[in-house]
């Protein structure tokens, strides 16, 4: 996979097919690899540039000491749209929706569309009043950063996995799979506050009406829906 550098950091990402140029930017817990099958889809169409956030595959780790921000791993996507000439198409999914959001806010008018996948700028819950739903995922997240803190991954990964699926999904997992995810989830330790802490105003999102699709679940977790219902709400 190709590298390009950032400041002090390295991003790989892949680069596949020609046309219009497509962002991709994954989930917590997961690498450019998930794009795969969208890839193999739209690559006769669309120029797919699948990216790693900090953390993933070749790109940099996150500076341990450091607090991490939405607009640093936005850097990463700002960087990779730089490398192009002509509008781009932002596609984020889960954390990589929020990525996505802050990228855009910078982008601005070289964003082309926007298209976010359950986003998850939990921040919005508490700004908006939505305390139960922000209570439940900052308790999750509270939970992913002590025990991650002193290295228990295998409990944070099956817990995170229960919670986001469903009840004994991870103990359907096979061993290398479990082995696989753990590893993965070892970023989240630093986008938790990433996500918790930002204070953009949703109302700056507005320019991109018209521009924006967001998507999202029938079943999916209750912070995530509130969050598309406070997006449907602010930007109609």
């Amino acid at each position: 996979m190709p590298l390009i550098t950032c400041g002090e950091f390295t991003i790989d990402y892949m680069d596949v097919g020609e046309g219009p140029p497509v962002i991709l930017i994954p989930s917590s817990g997961s690498g450019n690899r998930q794009w795969r099958k969208l890839v193999g889809e739209l690559s006769d169409r669309y120029r797919m540039l699948s990216m790693n956030l900090f953390g993933y595959g070749e790109t940099s780790a996150w500076p341990k000491k450091k607090r991490q921000t939405l607009e640093d791993q936005a850097t990463l996507v700002i960087a990779i749209a730089e490398m192009l000439e002509e509008p781009v198409r932002l596609v984020g999914h889960s954390f990589g929706g929020s990525v996505a959001m802050k990228a855009a806010l910078k982008l601005n008018e070289r964003v082309k569309r926007l298209i976010l996948i359950e986003p998850n700028p939990f921040y919005l819950l508490n700004d908006h009043g939505r305390m139960e739903a922000y209570r439940d995922i900052k308790v999750l997240g509270e939970f992913v950063k002590k025990l991650g803190n002193v290295d228990e991954w295998t409990k944070v990964a099956a817990h995170f996995v229960d919670y986001w699926n469903s009840e004994g999904s991870w103990e359907s997992f096979s061993d290398q799979h479990r082995a696989n995810l753990t590893e993965m989830l070892k970023p989240t330790l630093y986008e938790w506050d990433a996500v918790l802490g930002c204070e953009d105003d949703i109302s700056e999102w507005q320019k991109f009406v018209g521009r924006m699709l967001v998507l999202k679940g029938a079943d999916t977790r209750r912070a995530i829906s509130e969050i598309v219902e406070l997006l449907k709400i602010n930007l109609p």
